[in-house]
């Protein structure tokens, strides 16, 4: 079953989050422009990263238990809540 376009994981870049390097390889990948990209973070260092790289950022806060996430651009607690933009 195909479901991604494009996978990228930590072992595919030289620079760990927060460098925003990951997510360029990933909107290249894509062909997208990083600013009509939306990423869902759950570390300051991932929305930190996506930001650097000009993306909207959605803070999963999972309930709660995820701080500092008032960098993102939109906070959700459950990938069920209907406030995902």
């Amino acid at each position: 079953m195909h479901l991604f376009d494009a996978t990228l994981s930590a072992e595919s870049e030289l620079k760990g989050k927060p460098d925003p390097a990951i997510y360029f390889s990933a909107a290249e990948k894509l062909g997208a422009d990083p600013a009509e990209c939306i990423v869902i973070e759950d570390s300051f260092s991932g929305m930190l990263a996506a930001k650097n790289a000009g993306m909207k950022v959605i803070a999963f806060t999972n309930g709660g238990k995820v701080r500092n996430f008032e960098i993102s651009d939109h906070q959700i607690d459950s990938f069920e809540s209907d406030e995902i933009p």
